[in-house]
C-alpha cells in the first residue's frame, strides 16, 4: 500500500488524498510542556514518524531518519471574538489539512496547537497514510494520553517499549 501511496504521489505531488487530518478539542488547564514532551517521546518511539519514502531505482523504500525536535505550530486565537472564533478555527483547520507531504522528507506528519482561550485548546494533527492508517491513529492518541498524564505527574514515561516497529514487521 506504501507502493500505491507513493506512486500517486509520483503523478500528483500536490495531492492530499492519504492526508489523516484530525483535530482534538481540549478543555481545561493545559500544560503545553508536558504536550510536547510527550508528543517528543512519541516521536522518538515509533520509527514511523521519523520515516521517508525515497526513490531508489525507480522504487519507493522507507528511509528511517535520526531523531528530530517535534514542531507544534502555535496559533493564538484567542484574540478572535466568540462569533468568528469557531469558523477561524475550520479555517485554520481545512488550511493545514489541505497541505500535501513531500513523500521524501521528514516529517510525515504535522502538528499545531489552536489556543482559544486559557482553557480552551484544539490540537490539530496531520499525518500522511503512508507512516499511519486510522487503527493507528487511535492507538497513538491512546499512548499521547498516557505519555501526557506521565508528563504532568513528573513520573518516566510508563509505556512498554515496542517489540518491533513497523520496518521490523514490513521486512
Amino acid at each position: 500500500s506504501q507502493r500505491r501511496m507513493w506512486l500517486v504521489q509520483q503523478l500528483n505531488p500536490e495531492t492530499t488524498a492519504y492526508n489523516l487530518p484530525f483535530a482534538i478539542r481540549l478543555r481545561g488547564s493545559l500544560d503545553a510542556s508536558a504536550l510536547r514532551h510527550s508528543l517528543q517521546f512519541l516521536t522518538e518511539r515509533h520509527e514511523a514518524f521519523r520515516t521517508a519514502l525515497v526513490e531508489v531505482d525507480g522504487e519507493p523504500w522507507m528511509r528511517i531518519g535520526a531523531v528530530q525536535p517535534v514542531v507544534i505550530d502555535e496559533v493564538d486565537l484567542a484574540h478572535v471574538s466568540e462569533d468568528r472564533q469557531e469558523a477561524a478555527v475550520a479555517e485554520e483547520l481545512r488550511s493545514r489539512g489541505t497541505r500535501p507531504f513531500a513523500l521524501d522528507q521528514t516529517p510525515l506528519h504535522r502538528l499545531a496547537l489552536l489556543r482559544l482561550g486559557a482553557l480552551d485548546h484544539v490540537l490539530f494533527w496531520s499525518i500522511h497514510h503512508a507512516v499511519c492508517d486510522g487503527w493507528s491513529a487511535g492507538v497513538l492518541l491512546q499512548e499521547v494520553l498516557r505519555l501526557y498524564q506521565d508528563a504532568c505527574a513528573g513520573r518516566a514515561p510508563t509505556l512498554v517499549p515496542n517489540a518491533i516497529d513497523y520496518a521490523d514487521y514490513a521486512s
